[in-house]
């Protein structure tokens, strides 16, 4: 069975990393034969991967309201 990364966000934070160690091991014991870790390999983004060619814009009529 292959090994699957448990991992939290993009900068994590203590919370973070303890949840992904805590849900790898409580899978661990939930199905043994599934290996989990928590951590990641370094993962590289490409430009192709966050490219938008359209944004949310407003009308120039649209008024800005203050809440």
């Amino acid at each position: 069975m292959p090994i699957v990364s448990v991992t939290g966000h993009s900068n994590p934070d203590t919370d973070s990393i303890a949840s992904a160690i805590g849900y790898a091991e409580l899978r661990w014991r939930l199905d043994p034969p599934q290996r989990l870790v928590a951590g990641a390999p370094h993962v590289l983004l490409r430009v192709c991967d966050v490219r938008r060619s359209t944004f949310p814009t407003a009308d120039n009529h649209v008024p800005v309201e203050w809440g």
